[in-house]
């Protein structure tokens, strides 16, 4: 007969636990399962952007949350009364981070006026959301690795079983690239961008050799290794180099720490991990290799004149160095409740000295400039907390994993120093794998009540009630962001049916959505609920469409404010004057494009191998009217400027020809023949007229450099299947 024990934890072997009753552990069990799920579903930014996304997008992003949630739920009402008895460390890394969450929570509610107002909701409330969900995440996990310190190799077992998953799919797809082509190839797998994947990468590859090194019996090694040698090669074929430094700062922190901490290793294993790592690194080595061969070139040609994918590190650096300066002035322009949570792919370009983009290239920086400092210091509060509790932790109790305890440590390190680099925390893929470290660090440190705990029927049923609320408020933005995904995705397939679906959903789906109006054809509430310059413009060209032009030209003019350094906005404007009869406004608008052009908004950007083709037609313009006025030495300076560029734009290899392709989608048919017509109809006539009016003769070599030019636009590739989406 089994003898009763009286000790034991709520998550223990035991099916009860401490007055849990018979689903005590269903909680656990669905968290383990977010655990899995998370790398996989949620590798996408909000927004409908990545409606056609093969993983991820908004509508899987929502399960995730929906799962955190109601594992929570359930371990409020099903699970055991726990209070565990915490260090000052750890207290202090708890309630910093839920500071944090909650100040992003109040940042949402002071933008939005406390819900009166419904500009930017559609962003703020999904992102206030995901900061609610890392807080449930890092109190779930310090929770269940407190009751059971067995818990702590179960939830990395759960987290490393997602990322295999993820690793499985990136190597698929890494193996249908031919093998030349390898070395400029980069892999996402489940993430949207390859250095993301990355971060997620450093923060799991040091918990899998641990749990390579603690595992028992053949079967258990195998598996631990294949996933080792997995995540490592998907790290290699992202062709991140900072993240596969990073990978390794925290594998020697990992093996430092537990030197220090005396923990006995089994040497004969790590060689067996230093072999696996080898081994996928030799066979996934070629994109990495290929980056670290690139950044050498670049620096040998730093020096040099030239506009070649040899410089493209210097400037991917640069454009990241001056998009963290822009973030700086938002977020001090914004001190204490920020621009908005999740707003910073719509007010960003407000304070940009460079071109857009959707993220602030580092989570520190995003953090500040959404929520505010405030958020930003509460945070960083809190994860000093929990690096206090993972130094300070000595032998882990018999039924943890010592080697796991260090592995965490420096799992945290890495993915911190990834996140200089990149905003992991606006991925849940990144965000709950992360809070979940962080939480078995802490759960690690704090010991079960050795006595049933009582808790009140207030504070139960009030942590239930707030989770019920949270979990009906997320299912509710799901539901309204699936069905958004749903109406862009049936604008790309049957686009002359989707204006009465939306308007109908226009007026259900709450939070208001700003594309779900303009999917309905309402642009001005759409320019309502996001006042960018995406959708200023897209009002404008409404306008236009109505021969509005005056009105047209204003809603221009606004999107120009709000986003000054794009070129798409100011051309269209500059047209759209020369319509309403402004041709000196015109001219003016033109003007300014060159400028930016010149300036650094120009010179330094995301991608430079992609030639901005847009200042071709305000040089163009400008040439032609130095003609007017008689100024052929300036027309001709002019045109020669416009031809270059178009000429540099033909020389764009077939690979960045297809991230034109993934830029613009179904427009890029209609831009490439409106530059080859600039560059035929007006670029090089311009030329001619101008050299004539200079008197000079006309060199052979101009006709064959267009017909040269012309030959290497007709060779472009093409899109796969042309998209009938409007623009």
């Amino acid at each position: 007969m089994r003898t009763a024990r009286t000790n034991h934890p709520a998550y223990s072997d035991d099916s009860a636990g401490i007055g849990g009753g018979r689903f005590a552990k269903l909680g656990f069990y669905v968290f383990l399962a977010v655990l899995t799920l998370a790398p996989l579903l949620g590798g996408t930014p909000v927004g409908p952007d990545y409606a056609l996304a093969a993983w991820g997008g908004d509508s899987m992003s929502g399960v995730v949350r929906a799962l955190v949630l109601v594992a929570a739920l359930l371990t409020a009402t099903l699970g055991a009364a726990h209070k565990p008895a915490p260090t000052v460390a750890a207290i202090v890394a708890r309630y910093g981070i839920y500071g944090a969450a909650l100040w992003v929570a109040i940042s949402a509610f002071v933008h939005s006026r406390f819900f009166t107002s419904p500009v930017y909701v559609f962003a703020m409330l999904p992102e206030a959301l995901n900061w609610l969900v890392f807080a449930v995440v890092l109190a779930l996990t310090a929770r269940f690795a407190s009751e059971d310190k067995a818990n702590l190799s179960r939830m990395a077992i759960a987290l490393l079983i997602g990322g295999v998953f993820c690793a499985v799919i990136g190597v698929l797809s890494f193996g249908t690239i031919p093998g030349a082509e390898r070395i400029a190839q980069r892999e996402s797998a489940t993430f949207f961008s390859p250095n993301f994947a990355a971060g997620f990468c450093a923060l799991t590859i040091p918990v899998a050799v641990a749990m390579l090194l603690s595992a028992e019996g053949l079967l258990a090694v195998v598996l631990a290794a294949t996933g080792t040698g997995l995540l490592f090669s998907l790290l290699m074929i992202t062709g991140s180099r900072a993240g596969l430094g990073l990978t390794f700062s925290g594998l020697v922190v990992a093996l430092f720490l537990a030197l220090v901490r005396k923990t006995s290793l089994p040497w004969k294993r790590v060689g067996v991990a230093v072999a696996v790592l080898a081994l996928a690194g030799v066979v996934f080595g070629a994109p990495m290799l290929g980056r670290v061969r690139q950044s050498a070139n670049s620096k040998v040609a730093a020096s040099l004149p030239t506009n070649g994918a040899a410089a493209t590190d210097d400037h991917s650096g640069e454009f990241r160095k001056e998009t963290w300066r822009g973030s700086l002035a938002m977020a001090a322009d914004n001190p204490v409740f920020g621009a908005g949570p999740g707003t910073y792919p719509y007010t960003y370009s407000r304070y940009a000295r460079v071109g857009w983009t959707g993220q602030a290239h580092s989570s520190y920086l995003q953090v500040a400039s959404e929520s505010g400092l405030p958020a930003l210091i509460l945070l960083l509060v809190g994860i000093g907390g929990v690096l206090t509790v993972g130094l300070s932790q000595k032998e882990a109790t018999k039924t943890a994993t010592p080697v796991l305890l260090s592995a965490l440590f420096g799992g945290v390190i890495a993915a911190l120093g990834r996140n200089i680099f990149d905003s992991e925390w606006m991925l849940l893929a990144c965000g709950v794998p992360f809070f979940c470290v962080l939480g078995m660090l802490v759960g690690a440190s704090e010991t079960a009540p050795q006595k049933p705990v009582e808790q009140t029927a207030l504070a139960r049923g009030g942590t239930a009630v707030f989770l019920a609320v949270t979990l009906v408020l997320t299912l509710f933005v799901r539901a309204g962001q699936a069905e958004r995904d749903a109406l862009v995705v049936l604008s790309r397939t049957s686009p002359g049916n989707v204006a009465p679906l939306a308007k109908e959903a226009a007026e259900r789906v709450q939070p208001s959505d700003p594309q779900i109006y303009a999917l309905a054809g309402d642009y001005n509430t759409a320019a309502y609920l996001s006042p960018s310059g995406k959708r200023f413009y897209q009002f404008a060209r409404a306008l236009e469409r109505e021969g509005s032009w005056e009105k047209a030209v204003d809603q221009y003019k606004r999107a120009a404010d709000a986003d000054p350094n794009n070129l798409q906005t100011r051309k269209a404007l500059a047209e759209t004057q020369e319509k309403a009869g402004d041709a000196a406004g015109a001219i003016f608008t033109y003007l300014d494009m060159t400028k930016i052009a010149e300036g650094p908004a120009g010179k330094i950007r995301a991608i430079p191998e992609l030639v901005d083709t847009l200042p071709a037609f305000a040089y163009a313009a400008l040439g032609e009217d130095a003609l007017k006025r008689g100024e052929a030495g300036e027309a001709y300076e002019m045109f020669v400027k416009a031809r270059e560029i178009v000429e540099d734009y033909s020389r764009t290899t077939p690979q960045y020809q297809f991230t034109e392709i993934a830029t613009l989608g179904g427009n890029v048919d209609a831009r490439r023949a409106e530059v080859r017509s600039l560059y035929t109809d007006r670029i090089v006539p311009g030329n001619r007229a101008a050299l004539q009016k200079l008197r000079q003769q006309i060199p052979a070599s101009l006709g064959d450099d267009q017909k040269e030019t012309l030959a290497r636009l007709d060779a472009f590739v093409t899109v796969p299947t042309p998209s009938t989406a409007p623009p």
